[in-house]
């Protein structure tokens, strides 16, 4: 809701911004959730690793992030398709057959039941969503920023973990000031040095899943780097306007994810 507003009534308000809810989930945790497990299976169906099952996953997931109406997440998700593409060429005939298919099944689709009114208010709740991409929503976004800017000027070492970001109202330390963007928000948190060890942090990992990537021969291990390195590339993207590095659900898989394909990478290079 913009800065300033009166309190709305929660019927009026979802009626404005209808996007996927659940127990567990807000729709950007959830897109982001979406977006990651799209590209990893997409990265499987790359390496041809049982393409039906994987297919199937690709398509449920790719569903579910278009459902969910994110914004941010669907950008992440284009920005890690990019990746894919560039990053291994000899994939990329393959990569853009599986999106081509996509598009065509998924535009025939819409274009056939565009007529039922279910489909006729999603179509709705997306061209909302489009709509929010507005000059209150960039100004309510900049106000935010300025804010965190401003706390980092005067709290050079930073406030401290869950004092500005999105986990900030969880703490029960404060609201959350910075809602939207996680470097500003994490740089008010933790200061210049923080800023510094997360760059070192986020470059080292790309530099981790390029370099194994060059030396698996792991079918399986090839499909999930190249799926986690799209999601971290995408989701280096995606927080530039949004705290994705702070979602419950979504960066705890993304470590767990990782841990285990590092892991079978040092076995699988290991001598004898």
């Amino acid at each position: 809701m913009s800065r300033g507003a009166a309190p709305m009534d929660p019927t009026t308000f979802w009626r404005l911004y209808p996007r996927m809810q659940s127990l567990l989930f807000e729709e950007n945790v959830w897109g982001a959730l979406c977006a990651m497990v799209s590209l990893i299976a997409l990265g499987m169906l790359l390496v041809r690793r049982k393409p039906w099952t994987w297919g199937l996953i690709f398509a449920v997931s790719t569903l579910g992030l278009l459902l969910s109406v994110a914004r941010g997440a669907l950008v992440g998700w284009g920005v890690g398709i990019v990746v894919l593409t560039l990053g291994r060429q000899r994939f990329s005939s393959r990569l853009w057959g599986v999106l081509c298919v996509l598009a065509v099944l998924g535009g025939g689709a819409l274009l056939y039941l565009s007529e039922n009114p279910r489909i006729a208010y999603f179509l709705q709740m997306a061209d909302r969503a489009a709509m929010g991409v507005s000059r209150g929503d960039f100004d309510e976004r900049t106000h935010q920023w300025e804010k965190g800017w401003d706390i980092l000027q005067r709290n050079p070492s930073g406030t401290g973990l869950g004092t500005v970001g999105y986990s900030a109202s969880s703490t029960g330390q404060s609201q959350s000031i910075v809602a939207d963007g996680n470097y500003v928000s994490l740089g008010a948190e933790l200061g210049w040095p923080g800023l510094f060890m997360l760059a070192l942090t986020l470059l080292s990992l790309l530099w981790v899943l390029i370099r194994h990537q060059r030396s698996i021969v792991d079918p399986r291990l090839r499909g999930l780097g190249l799926g986690l390195l799209a999601t971290l590339c995408g989701m280096m993207v995606h927080a530039i306007t949004a705290n994705v590095f702070e979602y419950h659900y979504t960066f705890p898989v993304f470590w767990t994810l990782l841990g285990v394909y590092i892991t079978w990478c040092e076995i699988d290079h290991a001598p004898g």
